[in-house]
This record gives structure tokens, C-alpha cells and sequence, in this order.
């Protein structure tokens, strides 16, 4: 039997000569789920604006999903990207399956949804919500739990996957649930997405409930909750929100005055987390980037943090209005570091941190670690620390681990911690201190997971690795398709040279 062939990315290893240019932003795909689950709610029609002229694999997701449930759509590529949507207002089981690949919030809110805003379901009807393999040990348990505590018949269809609440899950559909409280419990502390699913599932059923946090204090992601939120607010639903004294959300409650969600317009703002990454990819390049498209500064997005945490590693940010630009400090400084020798970043971020390491709290912007952990690598010159990245173990890789490999691979030290990341010291590196010596390129694994994938090139642009090879490019498709050939268009065709290759 012959071995099959695998894809990889190979950049050559040189730092890029001219790394610079405008892109526009693609869509958020964290409010174009939001918007389409919304819009599927609402009786009649609703345009949704700047989708994307290519639809990333989690958004297909969604599509089959609110397909899944009896709404009809209509996309178009044109004008960047318009998907309308067509409801009833009342959901019911169409399929027998929704296949979720890998989008954590497409089966979240699905869950959700078919448990407390499908009302048009003779009763018995079943639904089987899967997804790709990632969700064989992502956790559904806590909002699973919650929803039976109201009367919703939900499961895991395999006794081994009970535990966490695993991925396949049965939704069986009742008249109403049969004890259909006032009150849902749900633990913030473990993905915001539980939150978000319930308002708006509540925000589609018969009955509105106040949804409660039982651990508040430790809730995580909040951008995401005021996202959503947001989206509901669009479509004429008013949320409630009662915080602790803490300051700290405890409880929301749909306005009983709102009538469910009214069909409309939405234009998705420009995806935070894709200006993240190009952000530090000009960091690491040495160069600038000018970033376009954000729509809707206006819209809560937890990732606006990495601007903050890229002025830590020496960059100048500018932020105005639609426009972002990132300027390295090489870019700033006229050096250029074409070899991968210390440059002048290196001594300008080192000589502000003689006191310790970078932190960084990740709290409520888990998804920016792959992309702070690539920028670490690629200045090498002070150690940084994560924290609050537990939850990034239940991500599409467990994220804290997939980095880490990544980055022993390159030379750094790292070291995990059972909620922190730290990266450094200095010194250790590198393996590409020998790069001249070394023929082979690095063989990187992403495991399949776009933001690690993402991160990997990221650290690759710096130079100082030499050749590496980073396997199943294809896995960007999920979030942000066109991120390889938005990458060469900002090297200008200039080394190093990036392209696919196949190997058995």
C-alpha cells in the first residue's frame, strides 16, 4: 500500500526584505455566526452584509445549521460577500443531523437552540448535533446540564463521552419542556459561547428565562457575551445585565417587553482576530501593514487587546476609525535584520523589561496566545508568560501543548503551567543559530488547527529559524482562507519563498 501524501507549507527561512501593504479585514466569523443564528429567529427576510467573498468552514457550519432547522438562505459573493435569510420564526428539527465541523459556537448554539427555540417539533423528533474529531474531548457538559435542568431531554449519544458532554449530542423534542423554570444556571468560567447560546436561544422561545452564572466571578471571554449582546440589540431584543459587586456580570434577562428578534440588516464588522495575526506578522517581518475594513469599531471584540500587548514588543499602533496600521520597531528604527541577528527591536523591548518577563492576561482574549507565543519567538529577546490559558486545552488542539511543541521545535524554551504559558529566557535559542549548517528544513506540526498554523508562520517570518516545513495548511480554510496569499502579497514576491508542497 502506497503512503499517502501530505501538504505542508515551506517558507525558505530569510526575513523578508519589504515586508508591507494594505489588506481589507475578513468578516468576524464570531458575529456573522451571531448574525445568521439571530436572523434565523426572526419572521421574514434579513441581509446580512460583508460575509466574505469566500466563506470560511465555520460559517458553512452555521449555514447547514440554521438549514438544519427549516430557514431558508441565499448567499452572493458580490460586494463582499451577502447571505440573506429567509425564516418563519419557527424552528423545527428539518434534518435528522447537523454536521458542525469544526466550529465550537455553531454547535454550542445549536444545542441551545434546538433544546429551547425549536417550537414547530412533533413531539419525540430527534437531533443529532456532530462535528469533526477535535470535539471527541471538547466539553458541552455545563451547558448540556443547564438545559436539563429546565425540562430539555439532551445528551451525548455515547456513554464513554457523558463525562465532558462530548460531541455527538441528541436533542429529542418535547410539547415544552416539562419543568420550564424561571431561572437557568450556567458555569461562565468555562466558555462564554454557553452564555451567548442560551440569550439567544431565550431570545426565540416561548418563554423568557434570567440566565444566572453560578461561577461570575471566574467567567471568562466577556467581549464574546457583549458581542452577542450587541447582535440581539441590532434585531430588537433588549438584554438586561445585572452584575456582582465585584463589578462582575452575574445574570441576563431578555426584556420582557421585546418581541423576538425583528428581521433586518446587519453588516459584520472585520475579524479582529485575522488583524491580530497580520499585526504580528509585520512584527516578526520586520515591516509595516496597513489594515482595512474594520466597519464597526464600535462592536465589543475581545482581540483590540493585541494592539495594546503590540506596543509591549516595541510596534507603533495606530488606530483610526476603519484603519489600523502596525509599524515594527525595525520598520520605525531603518534596521534591517535580514539574517536573523539580534536587531533593534531586541534591545528596545529588553531594555523596558530588566524586571521580569512580559505577562499577558488572556482572560477575555484566549484565542491571541498562538499569536503572542509566535511573537515571543520571533524577538527572542526577553521571556514571556501567559496566563489564563486553560481553557485553550479544548480548542480544536489543545492549544497549550500544540504551540509548545511548535516552539521547542524552533530552539525556545518553554514551559507550560496547569493555566499559564511561559516562553524564554533568552539564550536558549536557537536551533537556527546553527541554520546555515542545517540543510533540512524544521518540520512543524500545526494539528490541524488554524491559529496554530497561523502562529507557526508568524514565528517562521522572523528569520531566525532558517527553512521550515508546517503541515496542513489547508486548515486556515476555517477562519481565514486567503491568509497564505495575503502573506506573499505583502512580501512582494521577494524572499522567502512560500509555497505548498507535497510529501510522503
Amino acid at each position: 500500500m502506497k503512503n499517502e501524501s501530505k501538504k505542508f507549507l515551506f517558507l525558505s527561512g530569510e526575513r523578508p526584505r519589504n515586508f508591507h501593504g494594505t489588506l481589507r479585514l475578513p468578516s468576524s466569523k464570531s458575529y456573522l455566526h451571531r448574525a445568521l443564528f439571530i436572523a434565523s429567529l426572526a419572521s421574514g427576510t434579513s441581509m446580512i452584509h460583508n460575509c466574505g467573498r469566500k466563506l470560511s468552514e465555520d460559517v458553512k457550519g452555521t449555514l447547514r445549521a440554521i438549514s438544519a432547522f427549516g430557514v431558508r438562505y441565499r448567499y452572493s459573493s458580490k460586494r463582499n460577500g451577502t447571505i440573506i435569510v429567509a425564516s418563519s420564526g419557527l424552528l423545527r428539527f428539518k434534518s435528522k443531523e447537523i454536521y458542525v465541523g469544526g466550529s465550537g459556537t455553531t454547535a454550542r448554539f445549536s444545542i441551545a437552540i434546538a433544546g429551547l427555540a425549536c417550537l414547530a417539533n412533533k413531539p419525540g423528533r430527534k437531533l443529532r448535533i456532530c462535528g469533526d474529531r477535535s470535539f471527541s474531548r471538547r466539553p458541552m457538559r455545563h451547558l448540556l446540564d443547564a438545559l436539563s435542568a429546565v425540562g430539555v431531554k439532551c445528551y451525548s449519544e455515547s456513554e464513554e463521552a457523558r463525562g465532558i458532554g462530548a460531541l455527538p449530542v441528541v436533542i429529542e423534542a418535547g410539547r415544552t419542556p416539562a419543568r420550564f423554570n424561571e431561572i437557568i444556571r450556567i458555569n461562565g468560567s468555562v466558555s462564554s459561547q454557553f452564555v451567548s447560546a442560551l440569550l439567544i436561544a431565550s431570545a426565540g422561545g416561548a418563554k423568557r428565562f434570567v440566565i444566572r452564572l453560578t461561577r461570575s466571578s471566574s467567567s471568562v471571554s466577556l467581549p464574546y457575551i457583549d458581542a452577542t449582546i450587541a447582535v440581539l440589540g441590532h434585531f430588537g431584543v433588549r438584554v438586561h445585565v445585572t452584575r456582582s459587586r465585584d463589578g462582575a456580570y452575574s445574570s441576563f434577562k431578555i426584556d420582557s417587553t421585546s418581541v423576538k428578534p425583528i428581521a433586518t440588516s446587519f453588516t459584520v464588522p472585520g475579524d479582529l482576530s485575522s488583524a491580530a495575526a497580520l499585526g504580528a506578522a509585520a512584527i516578526s517581518a520586520g515591516g509595516s501593514i496597513t489594515i482595512s475594513g474594520i466597519v464597526d469599531s464600535t462592536l465589543p471584540q475581545a482581540d483590540y487587546a493585541f494592539f495594546e500587548f503590540a506596543r509591549r514588543f516595541g510596534a507603533k499602533v495606530s488606530l483610526r476609525s476603519n484603519v489600523i496600521r502596525v509599524e515594527s520597531p525595525d520598520a520605525l528604527s531603518g534596521a534591517r535584520n535580514l539574517r536573523g541577528a539580534y536587531s533593534a527591536s531586541d534591545s528596545t523591548v529588553r531594555s523596558s523589561h530588566r524586571d521580569g518577563p512580559i505577562r499577558f492576561d488572556l482572560k477575555n482574549c484566549p484565542d491571541l496566545a498562538p499569536v503572542l507565543a509566535a511573537l515571543a519567538a520571533a524577538t527572542a529577546s526577553i521571556p514571556i508568560e501567559l496566563t489564563n490559558v486553560g481553557r485553550l486545552r479544548f480548542k480544536e488542539s489543545d492549544r497549550v501543548s500544540s504551540i509548545s511543541e511548535g516552539l521547542r521545535r524552533l530552539g525556545l524554551n518553554v514551559f507550560k503551567g496547569e493555566n499559564s504559558l511561559s516562553i524564554g529566557p533568552p539564550g536558549c535559542t536557537l536551533s537556527c543559530n546553527n541554520k546555515k549548517r542545517r540543510v533540512k528544513p524544521i518540520v512543524l506540526d500545526s494539528f490541524g488547527d488554524h491559529r496554530i498554523f497561523m502562529a507557526l508562520v508568524i514565528a517562521a517570518l522572523s528569520g531566525r529559524f532558517g527553512g521550515v516545513l508546517i503541515s496542513e495548511p489547508e486548515c486556515v480554510r476555517k477562519s481565514y482562507p486567503s491568509f497564505v496569499s495575503d502573506i506573499k502579497k505583502l512580501c512582494h514576491g521577494q524572499p522567502p519563498a512560500i509555497r505548498l508542497e507535497k510529501i510522503r
